[in-house]
């Protein structure tokens, strides 16, 4: 770790330090030898110098949220409920864990339709929203210290959470030990084969137009996922039978603004023509914003489970 509180990190699927330089970050680095990257050996996009893990739970703990505009909620509602009836398939205990609850909606979603959800959220502020406005409890604890036992929740959820982990890896080999055998995982997260050509496509328009150069839409935290890499890291956390498909888009708009009307229309273009793009091509290309996979933990005397 150097002295500024930053560390340098290697690839969390094949703990590789062979990378490409995707775009550089030359705050950090003036050399531009930093940045955001893809191993060389296994493809995984992520950022080579970032904070500290301590640091990073520190900054998710103590950051202030301005106050939710009801559009963006309704958004993240949207995002939600899409999913709900689809993993009940996986009922049995009842039991849903959500990793990085944030303000709630799901964990409330999930008690409407009658789970027992228990949701972990390292925000205070946020913890205070969830129990005043949706009156739903939530845990302070890190996933390591919350008293969860093994094996028993059917379902553990991670929306937009797992690009943010120092170690997702690990986060999700401990998820693998509370899941009951058959139960199954679901991630949403950015996906890299969306905003890697995005990023670069966006920085090519800013040289020829430089009063475009700021607009970009696109999202890089600490991992960037695509379908080939987030099956991947799941199948070495023990899961099997990984289903990755588009996920439904949020209003594309900041937690306390109004979305503008044409800023909806382009995001339901968006994810009319990448669904699409999915059909045709008989569900290989992934080209959406957001990817969503889920995936099953094997069933005791069994190589993988089967989605009904």
């Amino acid at each position: 770790m150097s002295s500024t509180g930053t560390e340098v990190v290697t690839c969390n699927i094949c703990k590789s330090g062979n990378c490409s330089v995707l775009f550089a970050d030359t705050t950090l680095c003036k050399s531009g030898r930093q940045g955001i990257v893809r191993c060389s050996d296994c493809g995984l996009v992520y950022r080579n110098t970032s904070k500290a893990k301590g640091a990073i739970l520190e900054q998710y703990s103590s950051k202030k949220y301005p106050p939710s505009n009801p559009d963006w909620i309704e958004g993240r509602k949207r995002v939600f409920h899409s999913q709900i009836e689809m993993l009940s398939q996986f009922r049995k205990t009842g039991n849903i864990l959500d990793i990085g609850a944030g303000h709630g909606f799901f964990v409330a979603a999930c008690e409407q339709a009658g789970w027992n959800c228990t949701g972990i959220e390292p925000s205070m502020q946020l913890r205070e929203f969830a129990e005043k406005d949706l009156g739903v409890d939530l845990i302070g604890n890190k996933v390591e210290n919350a008293p969860l036992e093994n094996e028993s929740f059917d379902v553990v959820t991670l929306w937009n959470v797992i690009a943010h982990l120092s170690d997702p890896l690990k986060t999700l080999s401990d998820l693998h030990c509370l899941l009951r055998p058959g139960g199954a995982i679901l991630i949403r997260s950015p996906n890299a084969s969306f905003h890697v050509p995005a990023r670069r496509m966006l920085a090519g328009i800013g040289r020829i137009f430089p009063r475009l150069h700021s607009v970009d839409a696109t999202v890089f935290h600490r991992y960037s996922f695509d379908k080939y890499t987030i099956t991947r890291m799941l199948r070495d956390a023990g899961f099997g039978n990984t289903r990755v498909s588009v996920a439904t888009l949020s209003w594309t708009t900041t937690s306390d603004a109004v979305t503008p009307r044409f800023k909806n229309v382009v995001s339901r273009g968006v994810e009319i023509i990448t669904r699409g793009i999915y059909f045709i091509t008989a569900n290989r290309l992934l080209l959406c914003p957001s990817l969503l996979a889920v995936s099953i933990k094997p069933a005791e005397g069994k190589s993988k489970s089967s989605f009904e």
